[in-house]
């Protein structure tokens, strides 16, 4: 088998199946490493919940759910009787493997260390260390060391104060798995784990392009492209849930491909896991689910009898992680049901409406001879229907959408916009989400040329499955497009700012646009076979017009960071703290950013002091520092500024202690019409400032 694509669907077989797409080891490599990502993300997620984390325990029952896992895929996938991998399968595969090695290092030779909360990636880092330390998802006795104190404020951003107990913001898979990760290597393992995860969601994206195009060699470009990309590279480098998502969603397409060829209802239960640890990554992966739910139905009714028979133990497999992901959701993050829950809502309602419509169109359609007869004679022009109309919409969403109107809001959200317009010279409009210019942040990343590739290819894709000719693996892709990936196209939902806002586009509509481009080569390779020659320039200036642009757009900020050396400050304030204190936060920027931090690093109780008169607020501490004496506790007072703590330098004997300072040089400069191309310099400034020191006053 050469290194060749075609568009024929590839047969599927209970016994023997060709083999045509990476070497078997290898996709043992991908599934493997995304069984034990989900085992040990749901073990201690559910312990977490439970109140009973413990690092032991979840390496106990993490290893033996994992194994259990890792054996079911391991003997299905030892058991094909596959043809053995021809060579351009075995050096793509060992390409690949170098690549996305290289990629970790990349990732992880100097990551973020995003400790102060001015980011999601912060209250992600400061949550895993606190379910490491305390074994659970609330502090319920945050505001014990308090009572009675007026003037003090528990919660702080990323952290909701609910019914006498804090909790943190956001589903909290990914803190558990960085529990995890801190419980055995400290901060350095803790910080480079999502580095490590992203590596693995990249050879998982390299398996599902191969069994995409056939071509092992071309299918490269997928990982190079991703791994080199300024979105991928900001995410693995700091704490998301992106990269997370990456890994899981595309092992279980990849997992569901190889189902189709050979069933097993064993490997059924693990892709129905994968897909349930989904909605317990982000609960807006009930999108993802919902392109499921139109193929469960399709299955069910027009599959193979040994695909239908998978269907009930693949929803059962699902059931563990929805359900857990639904009750941390909805019991232990606070009020961010509130603020995701438009979103959220829109999401349930379209899958009830495709797990509904899809059965009933499948009934409709076995009931309506003519109608089916009409279509199946004119499959080829329905095809070149659909497929025209596909790169139609995608191209106005490029071209002439952002001509339009520009997309807006009733209310005032994006806070931080108003600084970014202002440096960029832009009328201040706080109202603006900018997402009428989504598919424009990809091609700020990848190139123009990438985006037109990509559109023709996923249009010749629509063609392939219209006409019957795209394989399980083409299905499921454009199935995970045309739900979370034009979802996102459509409303990001998240503030427009670059680099952040392209999170949203990585695990799905990024990878795709790959798969789309590689596709469309490799449909232009096809109508040059048999002149060799010809092929390979064409490869080799492909490989330069998808590469490139990506590469060009990374250099300028190629080492990005964020908060490289934040730790060892606040393990220094710590220190001064001590760990028989109660802590008093003042000043507006500490408050925004330091509670989360000093609350799971020092392990002690945590508030904000918020009353406005000086005096007031000197009276108010006086008192709080008196009644901790009594119970032999001492009262430390923090800040980021020197001077927020002058006012009540008459209630210590002490000096001011300040740790060293921490600086961030190398923090990219943020926009809104264009890709970072640069750090920030001078006196620029984004959230934080880029030298940053923890005051710390003892007062009693």
């Amino acid at each position: 088998m050469s290194d060749s694509a075609t568009s024929a669907q590839v047969e599927p077989s209970s016994g023997a199946a060709q083999q045509y797409g990476a070497p078997v080891w290898f996709d043992g490599i991908v599934l493997v490493s995304a069984a034990g990502l989900v085992s040990f993300g749901l073990v201690a997620l559910a312990l977490a919940a439970l109140g009973w984390y413990s690092l032991p325990l979840v390496l106990l029952l993490g290893i033996l759910v994992w194994v259990a896992m890792a054996t079911v895929l391991l003997r299905w996938m030892r058991a094909d009787t596959q043809q053995p991998a021809e060579r351009a399968q075995r050096w793509g595969a060992g390409a690949a493997l170098l690549l996305v090695a290289a990629g970790l290092f990349w990732f992880t030779f100097q990551p973020s260390q995003h400790l102060l909360v001015g980011r999601d990636s912060g209250v992600y880092v400061t949550t895993a260390i606190w379910i490491s330390n305390e074994g659970g998802l609330v502090d319920s006795s945050v505001s014990e060391a308090f009572h009675g104190t007026e003037g003090l404020d528990f919660k702080s951003p990323g952290a909701y104060f609910v019914d006498g107990r804090l909790e943190f913001q956001f589903n909290h898979f990914t803190s558990a798995v960085g529990a995890v990760a801190f419980g055995l290597g400290g901060q350095r393992a803790l910080f480079r784990v999502t580095g490590l995860v992203a590596a693995l969601g990249l050879l998982a994206a390299y398996s599902v392009a191969v069994r995409l195009t056939r071509r092992p060699l071309l299918s490269l470009l997928v990982p190079m492209v991703i791994g080199v990309s300024l979105p991928l590279v900001v995410l693995a480098r700091d704490m998301y849930s992106e990269p997370y998502l990456l890994l899981v969603l595309w092992s279980m397409v990849l997992l569901l491909d190889r189902l189709w060829m050979r069933s097993n209802r064993s490997a059924a239960l693990v892709a129905g896991i994968f897909a349930g640890a989904l909605l317990a990554i982000r609960v807006e992966s009930v999108l993802y689910l919902t392109a499921l739910a139109a193929l469960v139905a399709f299955v069910a009714r027009k599959g193979r009898p040994d695909l239908r028979a998978l269907l009930p133990i693949f929803v059962l497999g699902a059931v563990p992680g929805v359900v857990l992901g639904l009750i941390d959701f909805f019991n232990f993050t606070g009020g961010y049901p509130e603020i995701t829950g438009a979103e959220v809502r829109l999401a349930a309602v379209l899958f009830i409406t495709v797990a509904i419509l899809a059965p009933l169109a499948l009934w409709a359609w076995d009931h309506l001879p003519k109608l089916a007869e009409a279509f199946t004679q004119r499959r080829s022009f329905f095809g070149w229907v659909f497929a025209a109309s596909t790169a139609t919409l995608l191209f106005f969403m490029w071209l002439v959408r952002p001509r339009l109107d520009p997309d807006r809001v009733s209310t005032q959200r994006w806070g931080v916009m108003g600084p970014i317009q202002i440096s960029e010279g832009d009328v201040v409009d706080l109202f603006r989400t900018y997402y009428e210019q989504s598919v424009n942040w990809v091609a700020w990343y990848v190139g123009p040329a990438l985006v037109v590739l990509s559109i023709l290819g996923l249009a010749v894709m629509i063609r392939q499955l219209v006409t019957g000719k795209l394989g399980a693996a083409g299905t499921l892709v454009l199935a995970m497009f045309w739900t979370g990936g034009i979802a996102y196209l459509l409303n990001p939902g998240i503030t427009p700012d670059q680099l952040w806002a392209t999170r949203r586009l990585v695990p799905v509509v990024l990878v795709v646009f790959l798969f789309g481009s590689v596709v469309m080569v490799g449909l232009i390779l096809d109508a040059l076979e048999g002149r060799a020659a010809l092929q390979r320039l064409v490869g080799g200036i492909a490989a330069v017009v998808l590469l490139v642009p990506a590469v060009l757009t990374t250099s300028p900020i190629a080492l990005l960071t964020e908060q490289p050396t934040m730790f060892g400050l606040v393990d220094s304030s710590c220190e001064m703290i001590g760990d028989k204190a109660a802590v008093l936060v003042v000043g507006g920027l500490a408050s925004d950013t330091l509670p989360l931090a000093l609350r799971s690093m020092c392990r002690v109780p945590v508030a904000e002091l918020k009353t406005t008169d000086p005096a007031r607020a000197v009276a108010n501490v006086r008192k709080l520092r008196d009644r901790l004496a009594l119970a032999g506790t001492s009262l430390a007072i923090v800040s980021l500024d020197n001077a927020d703590l002058e006012r009540f330098a008459e209630l210590s004997g002490e000096q001011v202690r300040q740790t060293v300072t921490a600086s961030n040089s190398r923090e990219y400069r943020h926009t809104l019409s264009s890709a970072p191309d640069r750090y920030l310099s001078g006196d620029e400034t984004f959230f934080l400032p880029r030298e940053i020191a923890i005051s710390v006053l003892l007062v009693g």
